[in-house]
């Protein structure tokens, strides 16, 4: 009885636990509620990454249907799989709104974090601004509207998604399940109209020019995004489960959302004998459906393409706005401004300040968009920030071995490295493209970057106080002493 008793206290002594602690906010306060699903959370990740094949276009545009149908075959498990794995051990880990920031933060130098806090502050306003712009596109090729209807159409968009952030993310995830229905319904039909006189003959078409600088970031872009499960893990009832299903689903379903569409419509409107496709720009479904079925599918396209930039803004400004509430919890800012903008509603539990100001950024930018230029910044940014994620998983599982994963990737170290090999050298390829597709493209990328590592650098070495946010090591008493259970932390 005395070797077990001694047994015993030492081992509770000795025992050490890796625990995730965020301590420097009042849990009352930054606490979410816990209320998504596996098919919520499915739907606020589909409408918010997929939302069917629009904007695919510009793929079969730039490098025909071959190389669009190898890249919707073979990019979701070489690019998206592996992310999708790596962010479902990250955000089980490290539950946090926060996302990538937060999981550089526990990993990676401070001014590692200071950068991926811009790049994603950028990346953000960025792809906010894209959706009510391609919301216009479609209503444009069909109806034509003036520029004065065009801005009020974009306000009232926002405007409305805003509300339904607001109201509640369990609201956003119910919606999302929805729209991601009705986005995807005329593609199916689409498809099921083509069906009977599909040909093959076309699906092999390749230009005589391929601009691999501009399909690279495009195809990349209709392939990215499923780190915004990160921004709202803290919602998410039992992640440990619900994350993995709702991102391998979302991986299937992606690929039968683009391919399918595109077989149809480039038996019904391919680029004939010369292979042109320069007319496959961004609305063109609208037309091809009239092709295919006439003005009903026609209609029903320009429908399904509000109803997906409806989805994409609601959900962009879900994760995004949840993404700044996250910064500031991190106390990225200054004191004002964390307090302000990290603050969530007392009964809703929403981040109402954060979604308000990123509404009001996203319209005052939604008129000025290039949407090629933008999509290239997008992906360079959102590329080398997911390289930051990547190395993050294996320096916390090197550093932090006893870390509680209620998902682990498999295969031990070594086969977590070869994992992430392949998107971390598709994310180079993706850059050295997209930097280098142009003279305009090299200066917008390179002063984004240069300026960004500035001030990076310059802050961290000003900003006197670490980054809320840390993983500490503790013996199973100083846990205890601690009272590490009454905090807004994550431990086992």
């Amino acid at each position: 009885k005395a070797t077990v008793s001694v047994l015993y206290w030492f081992t509770h002594q000795m025992l050490v636990r890796d625990c995730f602690v965020c301590d420097s906010h009042d849990e009352r306060d930054h606490a979410p509620k816990p209320s998504l699903g596996t098919k919520q959370l499915l739907g606020v990740l589909f409408v918010g990454t997929v939302g069917g094949a629009y904007g695919i276009e510009g793929c079969i545009k730039t490098a025909g249907p071959l190389n669009t149908l190898i890249g919707i075959a073979f990019l979701p498990w070489l690019w998206g799989l592996p992310s999708a794995l790596a962010v479902a051990e990250l955000a089980t880990m490290i539950p946090s709104n926060a996302g990538p920031i937060m999981w550089i933060n526990v990993a990676l130098p401070e001014w590692a974090t200071m950068l991926a806090v811009l790049w994603t502050a950028t990346l953000d306003v960025v792809d906010n601004s894209l959706y009510p712009n391609l919301f216009a596109d479609y209503l444009q090729r069909f109806i034509g509207i003036s520029f004065a209807t065009r801005i009020l159409l974009q306000f009232l968009l926002i405007a409305s998604c805003a509300l339904l952030n607001v109201a509640g993310i369990d609201q956003v995830g119910s919606s999302g399940v929805l729209l991601m229905v009705f986005s995807v319904l005329p593609f199916l039909l689409l498809f099921l109209c083509e069906a009977p006189r599909m040909t093959s003959s076309h699906w092999g078409d390749t230009p005589t020019t391929v601009d691999w600088r501009a399909f690279l970031p495009l195809i990349s872009w209709n392939f990215s995004g499923f780190d915004n499960a990160g921004h709202v893990v803290e919602e998410v009832s039992v992640p440990g489960k619900t994350l993995v299903k709702a991102l391998v689903m979302l991986l299937i379903l992606s690929q039968m959302v683009y391919a399918m569409p595109v077989l149809a419509g480039v038996s019904a409107a391919h680029g004939g004998d010369e292979g042109d496709y320069s007319e496959w720009t961004d609305g063109y479904w609208v037309p091809v459906a009239g092709m295919i079925g006439g003005t009903w599918l026609e209609v029903a396209m320009v429908l399904g393409g509000a109803v997906s930039a409806f989805g994409f803004t609601v959900c962009a400004l879900c994760t995004t706005s949840r993404a700044f509430q996250g910064m500031c919890t991190l106390g990225c800012f200054t004191a004002s401004i964390n307090k302000t903008f990290g603050a969530l509603h007392p009964t809703r539990r929403t981040p109402v300040n954060a979604i308000v100001l990123n509404a009001i950024v996203t319209f005052a930018l939604t008129v000025t968009m290039n949407f090629e230029m933008l999509v290239s910044v997008e992906q360079v940014l959102y590329a080398l920030r997911l390289i930051m994620v990547l190395c993050s998983v294996v320096v916390l599982r090197v550093k932090h071995p006893s870390l509680h994963r209620p998902y682990k990737i498999p295969g031990g170290i070594a086969g977590l490295v070869a994992m992430i090999s392949a998107p971390i050298l598709w994310a180079c390829i993706v850059v050295v493209g997209s930097v280098t597709a142009d003279q305009d493209s090299f200066d917008s990328i390179s002063t984004i970057l240069i300026v960004t590592a500035l001030v990076a650098y310059l802050s961290t070495r000003v900003h006197q106080t670490p980054f809320d946010g840390k993983i500490v090591s503790l013996t199973l008493p100083e846990m205890r002493r601690l009272n590490l259970a009454s905090m807004p932390c994550h431990f086992v």
